[in-house]
């Protein structure tokens, strides 16, 4: 099962109903990073999850994805109906985390995930 889908699978789906994984960009206060306002959603190189898969997500990468920040600039678990940022120090723990844990379709994420480096961490934004 592919879990994770690019953006030009998601044009065929079409639909609004997917949590997406994005790459940060932005080189500011975490105040920023995590403004609603700074947020673009459907990115090209993002990584998307449809909502119809997003229990399973939840339960196959709930504890890999731990201690991300939100909106409010808290960290806590994953939230799914929001913003979760992870900065680059949580994305070589979570990479870890992948390699050690195997989750569905980790090789997918894993691959993704190599490329955040180059990035200032990632957000997995919700619906």
């Amino acid at each position: 099962m592919n879990l994770f889908l690019t953006s030009n699978t998601i044009k065929k789906y079409g639909g609004s109903d997917y949590i997406e994984i994005q790459y940060c960009r932005l080189s500011s206060s975490l105040k920023t990073i995590v403004s609603v306002d700074s947020i673009c959603f459907k990115k090209e190189d993002s990584l998307f999850v449809r909502g119809d898969d997003m229990n399973l997500f939840y339960e196959q990468y709930c504890g890999i994805f731990g201690n991300g920040f939100y909106n409010n600039e808290k960290c806590g678990t994953m939230d799914l109906c929001g913003i979760n940022y992870y900065p680059p120090a949580s994305v070589t723990v979570i990479l870890k985390e992948l390699m050690t844990q195997k989750p569905l379709d980790y090789e997918t994420l894993a691959d993704w995930l190599k490329q955040a480096s180059e990035t200032n961490g990632i957000y997995i934004l919700g619906e």
